[in-house]
């Protein structure tokens, strides 16, 4: 009999061991499954970000290079300016930003069109342009556009 409750004993044992092997695996997994899915939206809030500075650092040259009357070079950054609007507001973005480049492209043919004709004029609208995208490319937080002030 002892040898019975010994061999019980060494099977509960080794149970138990196993279970808490499979439990403390499960554990780190679901923690490197948290961890990987936080990794992931910082990746996706800092790729946003970075796709947003791009478009304000687009809007900038477009309106340096106006102020400067060099309206040639003006439109090629108005060209590449739109197209990065376009492509963003095309892509998986929240709402807000996307109705923010879709409105920011409700400028294009204005812009370029007073760009092609290298019109005094240019340089006010760009100017309203690059103000309106700063303050539409700011981010409260990593999925909301801030308001514009008023």
């Amino acid at each position: 009999m002892t040898k019975g409750r010994t061999a019980l004993f060494v099977i509960i044992l080794v149970a138990v061991a196993f279970l808490s092997g499979l439990l403390i695996g499960y554990w780190e997994v679901r923690d490197a499954r948290q961890s990987l899915e936080i990794a992931e939206q910082q990746r996706d809030s800092l790729r946003l970000q970075g796709q947003l500075s791009r478009i304000r650092d687009l809007a900038a040259l477009m309106y340096v290079e106006t102020s400067r009357r060099n309206y040639g070079l003006g439109s090629e950054y108005a060209d590449r300016y739109f197209k990065e609007v376009e492509r963003l507001g095309k892509s998986g973005v929240p709402d807000p930003i996307r109705s923010s480049m879709t409105e920011l492209m409700g400028r294009r043919e204005a812009v370029t069109a007073s760009l092609a004709r290298a019109e005094p004029g240019a340089t006010q609208q760009v100017q309203a342009l690059f103000l309106d995208t700063y303050h539409r490319t700011q981010l409260e937080d990593a999925g909301q556009a801030s308001a514009r002030p008023e």
